[in-house]
């Protein structure tokens, strides 16, 4: 089965992300990816995997979430990926970007973990607002550029995505599979 690890971002900021998702859907018609994927609000810690045994990455993550605590993140501002994705930025303080460097090397001790070329320490941390935007990124930017607003959340939870099948359109259908919440 397919999986992915993020931190879910609770209200306001994931009534505030909701909103431009839904917002960019209805202004440009073709970009509904991400709307219909209707994913919980969160920003990625370590892309798809696939694995036969998740049963081992939560006894890793539920152990791991034990010994850190809660950290700082700021949310706001928007970006993009070239053409195709636009998103709003995730920084995180200088601890949570530790805990996050601790994260992936407890997980690169997995010999079967499959990582990507943006994934791992080299992640660029960001809330997806919309997709495949190839033709429509300017334009998507002009149209959110008067809904800029910043958050203070925290990287306090790490949370296991599954693929559970397909939408509508046909792209990846993803639910939550398994929380990890770390000490206060």
């Amino acid at each position: 089965m397919r999986y992915f690890l993020t931190n879910v971002l609770p209200n306001p900021f994931e009534t505030y992300h909701r909103d431009l998702i839904f917002s960019i859907a209805e202004r440009f018609s073709k970009l509904i990816e991400t709307k219909e994927q209707a994913i919980p609000t969160h920003f990625t810690l370590k892309y798809e995997f696939e694995t036969d045994n998740i049963a081992q990455v939560e006894a890793i993550l539920e152990q791991f979430v034990k010994s850190h605590q809660s950290t700082q993140v700021s949310l706001g501002g928007f970006d993009k990926f070239g053409e195709l994705v636009v998103f709003v930025k995730v920084n995180l303080s200088e601890s949570a970007k530790a805990t996050f460097d601790n994260l992936i090397d407890t997980l690169s001790g997995l010999s079967w973990m499959q990582w990507q070329q943006h994934d791992g320490k080299n992640l660029h941390f960001h809330s997806t607002i919309a997709e495949e935007c190839t033709g429509l990124d300017k334009a998507v930017m002009e149209f959110i550029k008067d809904k800029e607003q910043h958050f203070e959340s925290s990287f306090d939870n790490i949370t296991i995505f599954v693929e559970t099948g397909k939408t509508e359109h046909g792209y990846p259908k993803w639910e939550i599979y398994k929380r990890f919440n770390f000490n206060a």
